[in-house]
């Protein structure tokens, strides 16, 4: 790989670094964007699979090295709409959440031109809207993740980042069924849009 001797020359492995500190690096090498080279956050734009980082939010990424034996989910999020799950990796092993798909370049070609395809595999994040059934009363619920102080942004009522719940269904997909309290749920509806 041309950019392995570069990063772990420059980077600890485990070690967590700022956006602005890896972006200082990059432009020397005349390199962009280093989400492209994350395990958990893939971009259709991106020439090809090269995993280095895990993305942590806000800026934040994680260097791990190449061929790290990587577990959790990966996204697509286009800017400024929603978290497509790519698939899952489990100790180094990539599953796509496309059954169809075999690799990186088979996921560019059937999604470059038709991102609405992805529309199926949009994940629950925070800020992303999203709607659940109970599946006992079948009473649907208009639900966002996020911090605010108020109990509503606009129509969706507010679950806080890390609360229990948020737990059962960050991450996840349309129809993933989860039991809180005494209950059966479904989720039924992501929107793809970001609210901030």
């Amino acid at each position: 790989m041309p950019y392995q001797l570069l990063f772990d020359s420059n980077f600890t492995i485990g070690q967590t670094y700022s956006r602005q500190e890896i972006d200082d690096l990059f432009k020397e090498h005349r390199i962009n964007n280093p989400t492209a080279f994350t395990y958990n956050r893939w971009n259709i734009g991106q020439a090809d699979l090269n995993c280095y980082f895990e993305y942590l939010g806000k800026a934040r990424y994680r260097y791990l090295g190449l061929n790290f034996a990587f577990s959790g989910p990966c996204f697509h999020h286009p800017q400024g709409k929603g978290y497509y799950k790519v698939g899952d990796w489990l100790n180094g092993h990539f599953t796509y959440s496309d059954s169809g798909l075999t690799d990186f370049a088979s996921w560019k070609a059937k999604y470059r031109d038709n991102e609405s395809g992805l529309n199926v595999y949009l994940a629950v994040q925070e800020n992303c809207p999203f709607e659940i059934q109970d599946l006992t009363t079948q009473k649907i619920q208009k639900r966002i993740i996020c911090t605010s102080s108020s109990k509503f942004v606009d129509e969706f009522n507010v679950i806080s980042p890390g609360s229990e719940l948020s737990k059962l269904i960050i991450n996840k997909i349309v129809n993933h069924q989860f039991s809180f309290g005494p209950n059966e749920f479904k989720i039924i509806k992501i929107y793809n849009k970001i609210k901030k």
